[in-house]
């Protein structure tokens, strides 16, 4: 076998060239960049928010879900158009095109239609099927409430209350402070503490981390299938736990489409 020697001048040309390609490959990421998407989702003809709207960034991999306000907002997507899908259970998916700028924050709305949803038939047996009390234990709801921590509001126990807004649903609750908000006659919650300032909770809606500002009253009492409430970091469960669950953390759980 015969061994041919690289000359040095030929490694120093390779080496150039791959340190070119890289500082190529550096510039052009560095002028894509990437940019925000401010995203509101409301319901076509009564113009209410939708909540748990999934918002996609076509052939990214990004995407995220709507709040009880119907919105969200996504960082680091790409600059350039982009198409945008949003999809809800009960509504006519749809698709937008966007053109997004780096370093900016591009707000894009969609009306979604609502759709009838055709079912096969079913056959009904004598004790009919709970689908709510299917759907909070399928997310955890029963297996904390065992653990002993927290207080628990199941739909009956909301119904019973015969609540006018949902923050009346809580009133039973030890440990929660009540303050008008000023909107609507409806309460500001908060968990008390003695001799300080209340100590505002951080609310979760179908397990969806929501931002400050919520509104629990937001929701109708007549939507929600259950709710749970830790009064203090000590009775937060691991999958509530977040930097902002110092004071509590009030879950909402709203029954199932």
């Amino acid at each position: 076998m015969i061994a041919l020697a690289v000359r040095p001048s030929l490694r120093l040309l390779a080496a150039g060239l791959a340190a070119l390609c890289s500082l190529a490959a550096g510039e052009a990421r560095a002028q894509q960049g990437s940019s925000a998407l401010v995203v509101s989702v409301t319901s076509q003809g009564s113009g209410r928010p939708v909540m748990g709207a999934r918002v996609s960034v076509v052939g990214t991999g990004i995407a995220a879900t709507t709040d009880a306000a119907g919105r969200l907002r996504m960082v680091g997507v790409p600059v350039g158009v982009q198409t945008v899908e949003v999809r809800r259970l009960g509504y006519a998916t749809r698709l937008k095109l966007v053109d997004l700028r780096s370093g900016e924050s591009t707000p894009v709305a969609f009306d979604l239609e609502v759709v009838a949803i055709p079912v096969a038939a079913i056959r009904v047996d004598a004790k009919q099927r709970d689908w709510g009390a299917e759907y909070l234990e399928r997310n955890g709801f029963d297996r904390r409430r065992r653990n002993g921590l927290g207080a628990f509001l199941t739909r009956a126990d909301i119904e019973r209350r015969r609540p006018h807004f949902l923050s009346d649903a809580l009133r039973s609750v030890s440990g929660l402070r009540f303050q008008p908000n000023g909107m609507r006659g409806d309460a500001y919650v908060s968990m008390a503490r003695t001799g300080s300032r209340p100590c505002p909770v951080q609310y979760f809606v179908d397990g969806q981390l929501i931002g400050p500002g919520f509104n629990i009253d937001e929701i109708s009492a007549g939507d929600v299938e259950g709710l749970e409430v830790y009064r203090g970091a000590s009775q937060v469960p691991p999958e509530f736990n977040r930097r902002t669950s110092a004071c509590g953390v009030i879950a909402v759980w709203t029954r199932p489409q």
